[in-house]
């Protein structure tokens, strides 16, 4: 069934989608609960009779007014009908009028079987959307009783005015009273006339909520006493301040039904069609269908929970029962992570092998959620996926043809680089033989390359793509002769590449970087100064402004790594869209907080009120797995349990001068490599958070950083010297 030709309410339902999928803790989207919706809930046992409506409450009012016998029944069966269709309101005041207002509660609580009842799974399905608030007009405790089963949200509950100042979105707001004893229940004529004189801080509540949400109304009629009455008071009062408000259920509206609640404001999405009569002969397994159809499709229009990435999160977490019509798709969920298998089937790669990696991998990196640093649960989910492709990948390079060979080795890094794991040295060497058969700079950088756009028969390839992976790549090249100490090698590529990054502002701050982080690990302070002073500050790229502040914090000028680090972190938080989730910044901000933190430690208690702001913030940056503190902690209690690993074999030769020798490390197999991870994680960390090992007297995890320093001696001694140096000075 094709639903956008045969149910042209379609449109409305993705628009309530839309709003309701906004946020991730909750949307733009709020609901009221009427009286119909608790026909959904499950009874006790057979005995317990149904769950009424508005009729049947007012008709068990007018025989206890009119009993049989006091007026001629013909007579009777008249008034009865007029009465109870179309004046219940005035009907509930003659009997509180006739009974008192102790009796009009006591058969209310009798009619309404609360406790004969239990929540069912359409009130779980309701409560697990991320509603704004839940609104109901409904005095049974069916939706609050729904809360324990609801795992990834919590509901504040609200039953009286004084709640509302103390309770926090999301709320489940009582607006008319609540068994068993939450009164008045709102229910006669003169309780609606007076209620926004009595309750106004419920009706500002609802105001509040409209004007800012998309507005769903469950479980109503057209011609429900509750319906009549708020929808009366938004056109009274809102005018035209109010978002969308959609009428949903099984409506059976004529053309003239649906123009006149048009024209109160309400947009009606009647589920009939889905649902005909013809069809579904029982009117409550009817409507709990199509309500069972609305919420599921309301469910699956949930976006991907990118905070699982890179595994993917499948199904909503309901099943669909028989018979219902298909649920419409949502977005497009993450690509599946069993595209591969953690293992290769064999080293030597074929090529359409090596293809279907590519697009696999760019898949899966363009799904990813920004993270400056990846937490380490996904981390390691990437690298399970990642680890024993390395080498085959590697081998077999030379069967890709360009420039998906390059593209292909930009897959690889960037997983190398989001998992914070190091090239051993031979492999950088093949990466670069690829890399270097193409110049897409041959103004500013000089080699024999075989591809370059001057040449006419590449100038068709995508050249501003092959310029962004090949500096990429470059810089990764960089970066290991850097942790290796091999200065002939990192000096004459950064001198090579010197023109070649001007073409873009975050590539000369990389530059500038990798320079100063070169510099910083042989102590060679006045080296760093004269880079830091020809690093122009750039206040659009924010998160390399406080990686520069790093810098600055590590040399010992904390005036200005506090100053450049602040300036950061209002660049960072004045990118924010209000109403979006945008874990790259969030990311971004967690790490300039953590820089600012260490930095601030060294005024020994005068900014405590400021350190406290900072942890604030970042128990919320936590949930979104943004709080850099704790995520390098979790991995800091790894490091601190690690055991050097000797598994290198270390070959000793004689140089050509007297009592001169020279020492080769050979590459340690994969179980050293596996095994030392942890330990070269912790070392990149730094660098890729924009954290200094030491800023002042305050040092970021000293012991960690020595032992994880000393796990790697045999396999980089230069690297593992250089952090012990910089972590002790």
């Amino acid at each position: 069934m094709s639903l956008t030709v045969h149910f042209p309410d379609q449109i409305y339902i993705e628009q309530i989608r839309k709003h309701l999928w906004s946020g991730r803790d909750f949307g733009r989207a709020a609901v009221m609960v009427g009286a119909g919706f608790s026909k959904n809930a499950e009874k006790v046992s057979s005995s317990i009779p149904d769950f009424p409506l508005w009729n049947q409450i007012a008709e068990a009012m007018f025989d206890a007014l009119y009993p049989v016998g006091s007026v001629e029944e013909g007579t009777r069966q008249r008034w009865k009908a007029s009465m109870t269709s179309g004046a219940p309101l005035r009907l509930v005041s003659e009997y509180e009028a006739a009974f008192t207002r102790a009796s009009l509660d006591d058969l209310l609580i009798g009619l309404i079987p609360d406790n004969g009842y239990r929540p069912g799974s359409l009130h779980k399905m309701l409560l697990s959307l991320p509603w704004a608030d839940v609104f109901t007009t409904n005095y049974d405790t069916l939706l609050e009783r729904t809360r324990p089963y609801i795992h990834d949200r919590k509901y504040d509950e609200v039953l009286s005015v004084s709640d509302i100042p103390v309770k926090s979105r999301p709320r489940i707001v009582k607006l008319h009273g609540s068994f068993p004893s939450q009164r008045p229940f709102i229910i006669t004529e003169e309780d609606f006339r007076t209620y926004p004189r009595r309750f106004s801080p419920f009706v500002n509540l609802v105001q509040q909520s409209i004007m800012e949400n998309v507005f769903c109304l469950l479980g109503f009629s057209g011609d429900d006493p509750n319906f009549l009455n708020w929808s009366g008071w938004v056109r009274d009062h809102l005018g035209d301040h109010v978002n969308t408000i959609y009428l949903c259920g099984i409506l059976n509206l004529s053309a003239f039904q649906r123009k006149l609640l048009e024209g109160r404001k309400i947009i009606p999405v009647d589920l009939s069609p889905l649902f005909p009569k013809s069809e579904w002969f029982e009117s409550d397994v009817r409507y709990a269908k199509a309500m069972e159809w609305f919420l599921l499709t309301l469910l699956q229009g949930a976006p991907p929970n990118i905070i699982h990435w890179p595994k993917p999160v499948i199904g909503i977490g309901w099943e669909p029962s028989e018979n219902l019509p298909p649920i419409p798709p949502g977005p497009e969920p993450l690509s599946p992570l069993g595209e591969l298998s953690p293992k290769p089937p064999r080293n030597n790669l074929a090529t359409d092998e090596l293809v279907g990696i590519l697009q696999a991998w760019k898949k899966k990196r363009e799904e990813y959620p920004g993270w400056v640093v990846s937490p380490q649960d996904n981390r390691e989910k990437l690298w399970d996926y990642t680890e024993y492709w390395f080498e085959p990948i590697l081998d077999s390079i030379g069967q890709v043809s360009a420039p998906e060979n390059l593209f292909l080795l930009y897959e690889l890094n960037w997983r190398l680089e989001k998992t914070l794991t190091p090239y051993p040295q031979p492999h950088i060497e093949k990466v670069m033989a690829v890399v270097e058969k193409f110049n897409p700079f041959p103004r500013f950088y000089s080699n024999e390359a075989e591809s370059c756009p001057d040449k006419s028969e590449f100038a068709s390839l995508p050249w501003q793509r092959i310029a962004s992976y090949w500096i990429e790549l470059y810089f990764a090249a960089i970066r290991t002769w850097r942790e290796n100490l091999n200065g002939p090698r990192f000096l004459s590529a950064m001198e090579a590449l010197k023109e070649a990054v001007k073409q873009k502002t975050e590539w000369q701050s990389r530059w500038y970087y990798e320079y100063c982080l070169f510099f910083l690990a042989q102590s060679d302070f006045s080296a760093v100064r004269a880079n830091l002073s020809e690093w122009k500050p750039t206040p659009e790229l924010s998160f390399w402004e406080t990686k520069r502040a790093s810098i600055l914090a590590e040399i010992g000028e904390l005036a200005d790594a506090r100053q450049v680090a602040e300036n950061a972190l209002a660049g960072i938080r004045s990118q924010f869209i209000p109403g979006t989730t945008d874990y790259r910044l969030m990311s971004q901000e967690g790490w300039t907080m953590m820089l600012l933190r260490g930095i601030r430690m060294n005024r020994f208690g005068e900014d405590s009120a400021y350190l406290d702001q900072l942890t604030d913030r970042g128990e919320k940056l936590a949930t979104y797995h943004c709080n850099p503190w704790a995520e390098v902690e979790k991995l800091e209690t790894v490091v601190r349990g690690l055991m050097p690993f000797q598994d290198v074999h270390r070959e000793t030769k004689r140089g050509y001068h007297p009592k001169s020798e020279k020492v080769t490390y050979h590459m340690m197999g994969e179980t050293a490599y596996s095994k030392l991870q942890p330990a070269f994680n912790f070392l990149r960390i730094y660098e890729e958070g924009g954290i200094p090992i030491r800023a002042g007297s305050t040092t970021f995890f000293q012991e960690a950083i020595l032992n994880a320093a000393r796990c790697i001696t045999a396999y980089t001694p230069a690297w593992s010297l250089s952090s012990r140096l910089r972590a002790s000075a």
